[in-house]
Parts: C-alpha cells; structure tokens; sequence
C-alpha cells in the first residue's frame, strides 16, 4: 500500500490534539538544555573572576561538549517515545509520555547506535557537496520506526529503512519533500514569534514530523 500524502501530512495534527502527551518528550530535550546551559555559563562567569588557565579551558570545552552531548541523547529518547506513541494511539490505544519514554529507553542502545551511524554518513555526505548527505538521511527516515515498532537491531532497521525506501522509492521522495516543505513552513511563521519562537517551533515540528513519518511508515508496511 502506498503513502496517502494529504493523510500524512494531515493526521498528525489530529493525533497532537487528541493527546498532548505527544508534545512531552520533545520538552525533554530543552529542559536537560537549559539546566546544561546554566551550568557551562555559570563557569564562565567564574572563569571572569579568575585567571584564565588551562583548566578553565578545559572545563568550559568539557562543558559544551557534555551539553552537547546530553542534548543529542535527549532528542533521539524524545523521538523514540513520539514514535512509540504515535503507533500505539493508531492502534487506539492511548498511552502517556512516561510509558513512551519508558519504551524508548528499553531500546536505547539500538537507537544511540543507528544515530551515531546514520549522523556519521550525513556528516560525511554533507562534506561531499551535500547531496550525498541528503541521500543518506533519505534513506534511512524510517530507521527510528523499525527499531521501535519491529523491534530490530540498529543495523538491521538502517538496512530495512533502505529496504523499504528502496521498494516504495516515488511514493516516499514525494513524501519526504512536501514533509520537507510543510515542517519548513511551520518553522518559518512559528520562528517569527519574538524570543520563544524557535523553542515552540522545535516542540511542535519533532511530534508532528515523528508522527507523519510513522504514519507514512505503517502505510507501507501494510
């Protein structure tokens, strides 16, 4: 079965309305941020009041880094929980964001593996003029939904997102360019609200674009 676009696109803002349980893990992410963020600027403001040193160097390159880091790890949970969710309340079962969370964490060593190989060729492909890095992230869109919802291991779901994109290749590059297009709309007008735009765009687009492309994801596994 193929992709019902209009669907796609269209279903998960019913799917947020129906359960704003959806809009949680995406709140995680930003609420380990801004606790790492005070942190690493708090050790700038004592760097002002003490010789700059070595160590002072290496705590504030250690502290971005940790944020960094904590912040990745934060996102690929918030995604996984999303996913798990947003195919569970299909399935007409609700479920709340603990017991979304619950599930990805059970799965975070696939999901921490995938992301670091899927980031690794997009970092890659990106330096090869782009494209190529485009190419990989289309490829692999529905890594994070075969980990999830068939349960299979981080190289066994990036080989069956390439499987699946392979077999259904028109149906999912249109997919993925209106998704493209719509989310980078959203983000456009969400982004001019002063101060907290780009905060609320990243809430509302990581649930709505997690969900459409798991939507998309069931449609062809049908």
């Amino acid at each position: 079965m193929g992709i019902d676009i209009g669907n796609t696109i269209k279903k998960p803002f019913d799917l947020m309305q129906e359960n704003y349980d959806l809009f949680v893990p995406a709140i995680l992410p930003f609420a380990i941020s801004l606790i790492a963020g005070v942190a690493f600027f708090s050790v700038i403001g004592i760097s002002f009041f003490s010789a700059f040193s070595i160590i002072t160097l290496i705590t504030l390159i250690g502290s971005f880094l940790a944020l960094m880091i904590i912040e990745i790890i934060a996102f690929i949970i918030a995604g996984g929980a999303i996913t798990y969710m947003v195919y569970k309340q299909l399935e007409g079962v609700k479920v709340t964001y603990k017991e979304g969370i619950d599930f990805a964490l059970n799965r975070i060593g696939n999901l921490l593996l995938a992301s670091l190989i899927i980031s690794v060729g997009i970092v890659i492909g990106m330096i090869l003029l782009v494209i190529p890095g485009l190419i990989v992230a289309f490829f692999t869109i529905f890594t994070l939904q075969e980990i999830i919802i068939a349960n299979k291991s981080w190289d066994d779901a990036i080989s069956g997102s390439i499987d699946i994109v392979k077999k259904n290749f028109s149906d999912v590059l249109v997919f993925a360019i209106i998704l493209a297009i719509v989310a980078g709309l959203m983000n456009a007008v969400l982004s001019l609200i002063p101060v907290i735009g780009d905060a609320i765009s990243v809430l509302i687009l990581a649930p709505y674009v997690t969900s459409a492309i798991t939507i998309a994801y069931l449609s062809l596994k049908q």
